[in-house]
Parts: structure tokens; C-alpha cells; sequence
């Protein structure tokens, strides 16, 4: 009597335990590749990481001008108050919201990028969506560090919660970490669909309480950003950063589950495909 091995492999895929130790015992070649991809970075582009954070201070000058000054939107709860005010609050979402972006937009492309390495059967292929993931994590740091001196300047000490940043950002990563392994797999059969996610960003930028308070969405839309994962850690992390509050750990909470949930999915969805790789690359 034949057994189908497909049940097998699915329930291997999905093992949490056998993921992690992957991922451990790799963990060397992840920290080279996401050396070698935040040197990519830097050489890529004149200034490096800083530009990875000057880029979005313009565009923070743009919005903060438009949103603030033109439409006399207000936070319902800033840092200080003013143009100044309305500008750190937003920049704390637009740091979010652009790591999230640059990690996603990527992803399909990645398998590409490794050719490489993605014919070799031997390879933990597994490790390259990691590894970008960490090589943007400085860029991230760089923009939490200037809203926290920011904070710290204007009104005179960096909030005693701003340690939960950490424990805030931890949904998202897994979450990020799950849609990056979906994306990079998807991504070398449907070579187009990283051009799908540039007009999907520009929706979801707007869609994210980033330069608007969540309070001024009308009810009948609030669905919209209750469902979104962004809007929460967006929210939660001015609370921790700004406003010297706790997150909302109920959100959180639920957050974390479906971060959990994506990580293991992306993670189980990435190894299903990764065993047509050879025949497409």
C-alpha cells in the first residue's frame, strides 16, 4: 500500500521546533548575509544608512507642511506641541511604516538575487528572508533613536516605558519575518508580483494612522484600522516612546497570535515551494 507523504512534510513544515532550530543552527549564516545586505546598502546609496533615514525627514518636511500647516490636522496627544510636535509623532509611524515597506518589497525578489545559492539543494535558503530582515533592523534603530532624542529634548528625559519598544515591535517582526518567506517563495513563479506591493504601500501608508490620529477615524471605518497590524504597533509605540504609557497589551496580545500564526505559515508556505526552485531559477 503506497502512503502519501504529503501529511508528513506538512506537519514537519509546521513544527515550531524544528524551525527554530534551523534557524539557530544557521545563525552564522544568517548574521554574514545580513551583514553583507546592510553593506550593500551603504554602498548603494550616497550616505549609506543615513539616507535610509534622511529620506523619509524629507518626506516628513513634505507631509508635516501639507497635513500640519495646510490642513491643520492635530494629534490629539503630541510631544510638546507645534509643527515640531506633529512632525516627531508622525516620523515615530513613518519609521514603522517604511522598515515594514523596504522588507516587504524586496521579498519577492530575493530568490533571484541568490540564484545561486537557490539551485543548491544543500543551502538553508530559509536564511535569506532572515537576513534582510536583519540587515534593515539598524535603519529601524537609527529612526526609534531619533524619536527617542527628539522626546528627550523637548520635554527633558526619554520616558521610562521606552525600554517596551522592544517588546512592542516583537508581532510585527514575527509577522514581517512570516509575509517575507510567502513573498520570497511566491516570488519565483509570479516574477511580477513585487510590482503589485509599490501601489498596495501607497494604500496602506494611508490606511495607517501615520499622519493622522486613529481618534478622527469616523466608526463606521474604525474596522479598517483595527484590522490593520501597522496601525497597532504604530499606536502602541508612541505610547512607549511619546507619551510614557503602557502599550495596549490586549492588541498586543492578539497581535502576537496572528504574528505567530503568519510566521509559521510563511515559514511552512516558503519550504513547500522552495522544492520547484531548481526547475524555475
Amino acid at each position: 500500500m503506497k502512503i502519501d507523504s504529503k501529511p508528513t512534510l506538512l506537519r514537519q513544515e509546521l513544527n515550531p521546533a524544528r524551525m527554530i532550530t534551523s534557524l539557530w543552527k544557521h545563525r552564522d549564516l544568517a548574521r554574514q548575509l545580513a551583514l553583507r545586505d546592510l553593506a550593500c546598502r551603504c554602498r548603494s546609496s550616497v550616505g549609506g544608512i543615513l539616507w535610509a533615514v534622511g529620506g523619509p525627514l524629507i518626506l516628513l518636511a513634505v507631509y508635516t507642511l501639507v497635513f500640519n500647516e495646510f490642513l491643520g490636522v492635530k494629534w490629539s496627544r503630541d510631544v510638546g506641541g507645534g509643527v515640531v510636535g506633529f512632525a516627531v509623532t508622525a516620523f515615530c509611524g513613518m519609521v514603522i511604516f517604511f522598515f515594514v515597506a523596504d522588507c516587504v518589497q524586496r521579498a519577492p525578489l530575493l530568490m533571484s538575487a541568490y540564484a545561486g545559492m537557490a539551485r543548491k539543494s544543500t543551502i538553508p535558503l530559509e536564511i535569506i528572508p532572515l537576513a534582510t530582515v536583519l540587515g534593515a533592523v539598524p535603519s529601524l534603530a537609527a529612526g526609534v533613536g531619533i524619536v527617542v532624542a527628539a522626546t528627550a529634548v523637548m520635554t527633558g528625559s526619554v520616558p521610562a516605558t521606552a525600554w517596551l519598544a522592544l517588546v512592542v515591535l516583537l508581532p510585527l517582526l514575527a509577522g514581517l519575518l512570516g509575509a517575507c518567506w510567502f513573498l520570497a517563495g511566491l516570488g519565483v513563479y509570479f516574477r511580477s508580483c513585487n510590482h503589485l506591493l509599490v501601489p498596495a504601500f501607497n494604500l496602506l501608508f494611508f490606511a495607517t494612522p501615520i499622519l493622522y490620529d486613529a481618534s478622527q477615524v469616523p466608526p463606521k471605518w474604525r474596522f479598517l484600522v483595527d484590522a490593520n497590524p501597522l496601525a497597532m504597533t504604530v499606536e502602541n509605540m508612541r505610547r512607549v516612546l511619546l507619551w510614557g504609557m503602557q502599550p495596549d497589551w490586549f492588541a498586543w496580545g492578539v497581535w502576537t497570535l496572528v504574528g505567530v500564526l503568519s510566521l509559521m505559515l510563511g515559514y511552512a508556505a516558503f519550504l513547500g515551494m522552495r522544492r520547484g526552485f531548481a526547475d524555475v531559477l
